[in-house]
């Protein structure tokens, strides 16, 4: 049955972290939390253990702070890296079945993925992964790039082990759609954008220090916007490019391109999707829909007494148009459910500033 709910459900939440020297999966969820807005129905962690080549799963419908209640929770997330999820169901009903990152065994090892966007092509592509006999068991179109990482690439040499880059490029050339890709094998953690750079995806890096010589050393972070890596106590780095490949493993950052670039964002990142505290192709989100409203007021006077911000997304685009216009800006509007909304806002934000000292204290210089 297809969801006839017509919101914008295009917006979910994903991260992506290497680091053996602080709790992984802790980190995750502090990154989780900054991405809230992003999906509300259902949030998830998978992490890797390499000491007993699995992974380690946790996931649940609902907000991050309800689904990850307690550190009891986190601990059996343990390993060296791992990705987290936020959701907004894009394709297929919201059930805890269709939660990711969702985790799919290859010859190559289990491999988790979590996908911000979907694909237009997956009907075409599930038909014909089912002609080869590849059975499907979920609605969503993730299963689709699932199964398509764990094909063999066009030209597959055995010799060379699984080729990642090969196979994550060969499904960015055979798919079309607006997405963003967190992938965990047992080697990496992988991060993707399709071709056209619809979705966003951000590089940061953040400074530990090393367990055997003590020194400072680098390691990186993918997340959906900047707000996260502030979060977690990240630097900004830069964007992926569009049709570009990134992998982080312990021997730092690479890079390779998947497909030809075609740049062409969303322009619904820069007016709702995105917090107006992130930064998108180096420009602060909060300054940018000021500047619409300005240009707003520019091109659509309007004669009136007051302007207001409906919904909390327009509100900077608001203060820019009365800024220009010169008309006074108020708050005309209060949300039925406001009350709610303060006490889970400062509810999650004493956890994930708890979690944070908790969880960076011994490991992050200040």
């Amino acid at each position: 049955m297809e969801d006839l709910d017509d919101r914008p459900k295009e917006n979910c939440g994903i991260f992506g972290i290497y680091s053996p020297e602080i709790p992984v999966a802790a980190t995750i969820s502090l990154a989780l939390i900054a991405l809230q807005h992003r999906g509300q129905e259902a949030c998830g962690i998978v992490t890797y253990d390499e000491k007993k080549d699995t992974v380690h799963s946790h996931k649940g419908l609902g907000l991050v702070s309800q689904v990850f209640s307690n550190e009891d929770i986190l601990k059996p997330l343990v390993g060296r890296m791992g990705i987290g999820h936020t959701r907004y169901a894009t394709a297929g009903k919201s059930t805890i079945d269709n939660t990711q990152p969702v985790i799919v065994q290859t010859y190559h090892g289990q491999i988790a993925i979590g996908q911000n966007g979907n694909l237009t092509t997956h009907k075409s592509l599930r038909k014909e992964l089912l002609k080869r006999g590849i059975g499907m068991f979920k609605e969503s179109d993730i299963e689709v790039i699932a199964q398509m990482l764990a094909s063999n690439p066009p030209q597959y040499d055995s010799t060379k082990g699984p080729q990642w880059e090969a196979r994550i490029s060969a499904f960015m050339h055979e798919s079309d759609g607006a997405y963003s890709l967190v992938i965990m094998t047992n080697e990496a953690i992988f991060g993707c954008r399709d071709h056209c750079g619809l979705r966003p995806l951000c590089i940061g890096q953040m400074e530990v220090k090393d367990q055997v010589s003590g020194k400072d050393i680098l390691r990186y972070v993918l997340a959906s916007e900047t707000c996260a890596l502030v979060m977690v106590g990240a630097t900004y780095v830069r964007e992926v490019k569009p049709g570009e490949i990134v992998r982080i493993d312990e021997n730092g950052l690479t890079s390779t391109m998947g497909r030809s670039p075609k740049p062409n964002l969303c322009i619904f990142e820069y007016v709702y999707f995105s917090r107006p505290d992130s930064m998108l192709e180096d420009q602060l989100i909060v300054k940018v829909r000021e500047r619409l409203g300005m240009q707003l007021a520019i091109e659509g006077p309007a004669e009136a007494d007051i302007v207001v911000g409906v919904p909390d997304s327009s509100v900077p685009a608001a203060m820019g148009y009365a800024k220009q216009s010169g008309l006074p800006y108020m708050e005309g509007i209060a949300k039925k459910s406001v009350c709610a909304s303060n006490i889970y806002s400062t509810n999650a934000n004493v956890t994930a500033t708890w979690r944070f000292n908790e969880v960076y204290s011994n490991y992050i210089h200040p």
